[in-house]
């Protein structure tokens, strides 16, 4: 120890300090707070680590992002379902309401808004530039978005029209096959109508109509056969079934339908035997569930013969008796 550090260990002593150890002379276990750490070596990861250098495992790699998913998504806005007695729902309510209206000397109840478009219309015809201009803009646009909706659906139906005439061709029985592509109908300024049955509930209902033009068409054959039509035709007077035959043909589809050849070649069943073509009725009938409907028309005919007949009779007789009561 130097002379110059026992004279600083003396002079600690008498102020009352406490001795100061030499970064030489520390004790073992001990370090000196200003002593300063090593470097760490470069090599190492966590070679240069503090604030803003992080750790080499933690660091972003060259050529790969940082966020391999992305941005998730916002979750779209959802409508709030409109809660009751808004002031939405009062104008839908308020819209839908019926008005009394006069044209052509005529009252008529429409909905408010065909009101207000009524309105627009009238003051439109008056002159209003701005009521003409506002009409023709949505009468443009929603022709425009007709027409679109129009050329959409005839395309769809053009689709299904090819793919069941395909069925069909394969052999598919006809009913199955609905609506039939012989009955789609395709008008130039609106959507696809069906001329048919599209359902099994509406094929047995024109199954039945069928069944009910065929019997007709059996009641008038067994008529023409009749001397008492003869007569009614003479008269200028028609068949109940032949109307009837008439009528049900052309409520059918058209390709169910009988042209006027097809009708006049099935009337000549009458020259079948008469009471063969009765049994047939009769069969025909049943089937429908309507057996009292046989041969309705001849009943008529001949309660309307007994009725002339008995009439003639009774005036026959009260003339015999005028000619009596002169002679005598």
């Amino acid at each position: 120890m130097s002379d110059d550090d026992m004279n600083e260990r003396l002079k600690r002593q008498l102020l009352g300090l406490p001795p100061q150890h030499s970064p030489t002379s520390a004790p073992q276990g001990r370090t000196d707070a200003t002593a300063q750490p090593a470097p760490p070596d470069a090599a190492t990861p966590q070679a240069g680590v503090g604030y803003g250098r992080p750790p080499l495992s933690g660091r972003f790699q060259k050529g790969r992002s940082g966020n391999p998913r992305g941005r998730p998504r916002k979750a779209a806005p959802t409508t709030p379902a409109l809660p009751p007695s808004t002031l939405a729902e009062a104008l839908l309510q308020e819209s839908r309401r019926r008005l009394p209206i006069r044209e052509d000397g005529r009252t008529r109840q429409i909905s408010m808004r065909r009101a207000v478009i009524k309105a627009q219309e009238k003051s439109a015809l008056q002159g209003n530039a701005y009521a003409q201009r506002n009409y023709l803009d949505r009468l443009d646009r929603y022709e425009r978005e007709e027409r679109a909706a129009i050329a959409q659906d005839h395309a769809v139906w053009r689709g299904y029209e090819r793919e069941a005439r395909a069925r069909l061709a394969k052999g598919t029985p006809v009913d199955q096959v609905l609506p039939h592509p012989d009955d789609l109908v395709f008008p130039d300024d609106a959507r696809v109508r069906f001329a048919g049955p599209s359902t099994p509930a509406e094929l047995a209902k024109t199954r039945h109509d069928v069944a009910v033009r065929d019997a007709a068409l059996l009641e008038w054959t067994i008529d023409l056969r009749d001397k008492t039509y003869d007569r009614e035709i003479a008269a200028g007077r028609t068949s109940k079934f032949g109307a009837l035959l008439t009528a049900t043909n052309n409520a059918l589809p058209a390709r169910m339908r009988l042209s006027d050849a097809e009708i006049g070649f099935r009337a000549t069943w009458r020259l079948r035997p008469k009471r063969a073509l009765r049994q047939e009725l009769r069969r025909t009938w049943r089937a429908l569930g309507c057996p009292q409907f046989m041969n309705l028309e001849r009943r008529f005919t001949e309660v309307a013969l007994i009725r002339g007949r008995i009439a003639a009779f009774l005036k026959a007789v009260d003339i015999a008796k005028r000619e009596m009561e002169e002679q005598s």
